[in-house]
């Protein structure tokens, strides 16, 4: 027994020993050095050791950090876990040698002990090893991590830089150094004219900035100088204005002798067969002009022959009719009175025999008319014929719009045409306070404007007649005519000019031609206009979807009204188009029910469809960059619509209705608001705050 615990001591004593595997680790077990000759031993290492003036302490510090260094991780953990397994067996062994006790047992585990000692130094000196190398890992670590911080920092700090120089490019870029609005005159003409010390032509013929520079003084000089002659020219002008002024009151004076001239004098060219209206034959239609008519006339033609060339006057009519009436103006006016206060007694019976004999002897016109003719810029005419009423004091006026082309539109009705002119102006009432009580004598509510003409205000004052008192017999005057003819022909040419421009657009229209707003040019259309057509007052009232227009003030029966039909798919679009009579000076309003499939929507039942009619009826104004681009601005509304319908439809089916626009985000806070707001910086739709 014995001997064969001595045999498994002696196998695993062979087993624990540890050589040594490089010269460098200057580890030592007892089996390679003996402690007989440790001291020979030492002092040999001493001897071989590098002479040092460094302690003790720190000299094993450094030769373990070189140890560190030098020696393979993986195989000090091998060795390590062989010193631990060895560290065990020696315990294990000694517990069974106390347990068994075999003779010599306790030297051998004083021998066994010693070997676990040495195990232990070797475990310690390995895990010293380890500890160090972590350290100088880590040291390692921390030093790249801080290499990697500041690098990151570095990094930062050329991004903030290049954002910060692609700002300035851009600001670079994006200047305007040439001055916008200036046409400046060519160089050659600049040397020729401008002075050499402003020219300076030995630098600016070598530096073009210089050459630039003086131009602008040069241009500044000349600006400069003309507005100096423009002070002095409205003063010669206005010192002109006076005289031309006083030499008309002059003039105006004459005109009431020269009259009762011509009336004294009949007689006696009667006797003497002397009559001056067969030399001057449109002053046998002048006097016989009642006095509005005739104050409108002389005064067109003053103007004519002074201010515009394109405007003609004529008068039409009877003459022999309106001699009768001239000569027997007293006596009607007697019959007049007569016949009224037997109106007015028949009245209260009710006779329709009387009331047509009423509104007949109302509605006497006088024989002769005058014809305005207005020449405009295309070629195309319009006509204004203005008439006299005798017993409602009166003038109206049918306007006639003839275009240079032979095409008509329903935009050209009378009605229509010159309705608020001015703004109030709509010639539905008479302004003759006096005509709503004689009318109703008549059995009559309104004027039939088709048949009469309309009595406008401004139609009254071109004939000298101001309607604004209440008491009294208004008497037409020269002055009221004549201050407000070149105000009224302005207006009327401009009104023909948009109302043209509106023809154009409809002809557009009804070939599906919609011309886009200049910032909106790039964005392409997925729907499409497939109809257009002239719509009433009384299609809209009498739409159940649209019944809440009729209460609307943001339209009126005045207005005129279309109808168009955008498409995309089965999806469709109703437009109900409201366009006043002075467009484009007051913007049109687009109302909309969308269909799709057998649903219905409008903005009573849609927020969406709501949206659509703010963007379009509310910001009209952001589609148009100059005053110039006003006439189209029906054109612009209808493109945003249309624009705004195809975003509505790829919100609504993405896979059905594909999407080519630049839109941000397609839905944004509670209400899903889509993104109608159009950016023209950025090209992009975007939702508006």
């Amino acid at each position: 027994m014995e001997s064969e615990i001595d045999e498994s001591l002696a196998a695993k004593r062979r087993k624990t020993e540890i050589s040594e595997r490089d010269s460098n680790n200057d580890i030592v077990s007892e089996d390679v050095v003996s402690s007989d000759d440790y001291d020979t031993f030492l002092q040999d290492y001493l001897n071989r050791r590098p002479k040092n003036n460094l302690p003790l302490f720190e000299r094993v510090i450094k030769h373990e950090e070189d140890e560190a260094k030098e020696r393979d991780p993986a195989e000090d953990l091998k060795l390590y876990k062989d010193a631990c397994a060895d560290f065990a067996d020696c315990v294990m062994d000694i517990t069974e040698i106390k347990a068994s006790k075999p003779d010599g047992w306790k030297e051998k585990i004083n021998e066994l002990r010693k070997e676990a000692a040495f195990i232990t130094l070797i475990m310690k000196k390995l895990n010293r090893v380890e500890k160090t190398r972590t350290k100088i890992s880590r040291e390692r670590i921390n030093k790249e991590r801080h290499q990697v911080d500041v690098a990151q920092l570095k990094l930062d700090n050329l991004l903030c830089e290049i954002q910060h120089l692609r700002k300035e490019i851009d600001k670079c870029l994006k200047f305007k150094s040439r001055p916008l609005g200036i046409d400046l005159i060519p160089v050659q003409e600049f040397y020729d004219k401008a002075p050499a010390s402003i020219s300076k032509p030995e630098v600016t013929k070598v530096d073009e900035h210089k050459l630039q520079l003086a131009r602008l003084e040069w241009e500044l000089t000349q600006r400069k100088e003309l507005a100096t002659l423009l002070n002095d020219l409205e003063d010669k002008r206005s010192h002109i204005t006076e005289q031309i002024e006083k030499k008309e009151k002059d003039l105006n004076s004459l005109a009431p002798l020269i009259k009762e001239v011509l009336v004294v004098t009949q007689p006696l060219q009667d006797k003497l067969g002397i009559s001056p209206f067969k030399t001057l034959p449109m002053s046998d239609y002048t006097s016989l002009l009642p006095e509005p008519l005739y104050f409108l006339y002389i005064q067109a033609i003053a103007f004519s022959d002074a201010c515009d060339k394109d405007i003609s006057v004529d008068i039409k009519g009877s003459v022999s009719e309106a001699r009768r009436v001239k000569s027997h103006q007293y006596r009607e006016e007697v019959k007049t009175s007569e016949e009224d206060s037997e109106l007015e007694e028949g009245s209260s019976s009710g006779t329709k025999k009387n009331f047509e004999a009423g509104r007949q002897k109302l509605f006497t016109k006088h024989p002769l008319s005058v014809i305005l003719k207005i020449l405009l810029k295309d070629g195309s005419k319009l006509d204004l014929q203005f008439n006299y009423y005798l017993n409602l004091h009166i003038l109206t006026v049918i306007p006639v719009l003839n275009l240079a082309s032979s095409s008509s539109h329903g935009l050209l009705n009378s009605t229509t045409l010159l309705s608020n002119l001015f703004q109030g102006d709509s010639g539905v009432e008479s302004p003759n306070l006096k005509n709503y009580y004689q009318l109703k004598k008549v059995g009559l509510e309104c004027f039939n404007t088709e048949k009469y003409g309309t009595p406008y205000v401004w139609v009254q004052k071109m004939g000298g007649l101001n309607f604004i008192g209440i008491d009294g017999k208004v008497e037409p005057k020269q002055d009221v005519s004549r201050a407000n003819m070149p105000v009224i022909i302005k207006e009327l040419k401009r009104r023909c000019h948009y109302r043209l421009s509106l023809i154009s657009l409809m002809e557009d229209f009804e070939r599906g031609v919609i011309a886009p707003p200049k910032d909106m040019r790039s964005i392409k259309l997925c729907c499409s206009l497939k109809a257009w057509k002239c719509s009433s007052w009384l299609e809209i009232s009498e739409n159940s979807s649209l019944s809440h227009l009729k209460d609307s003030c943001f339209i009126s029966p005045n207005d005129m009204f279309f109808k168009g039909v955008v498409s995309r798919d089965d999806a469709k679009l109703n437009m109900y188009i409201s366009v006043k009579c002075d467009y484009p000076l007051s913007p049109s309003v687009i109302f909309m029910e969308m269909e799709c499939g057998n649903e219905k929507f409008t903005s009573k039942n849609s927020s969406t469809l709501r949206d659509m009619e703010r963007e379009v009826n509310i910001y009209w104004k952001e589609l148009l960059t100059s005053r110039t681009e006003a006439s189209s601005s029906l054109s612009y509304q209808i493109f945003k619509t249309m624009a705004c319908f195809d975003i509505l439809l790829e919100s609504i089916d993405p896979e059905k209705f594909s999407s080519n626009k630049n839109i941000l985000r397609l839905h944004r806070g509670r209400n899903r608001s889509l993104p109608f707001k159009f950016v023209p910086e950025d090209l992009l739709f975007v939702q508006r705050n």
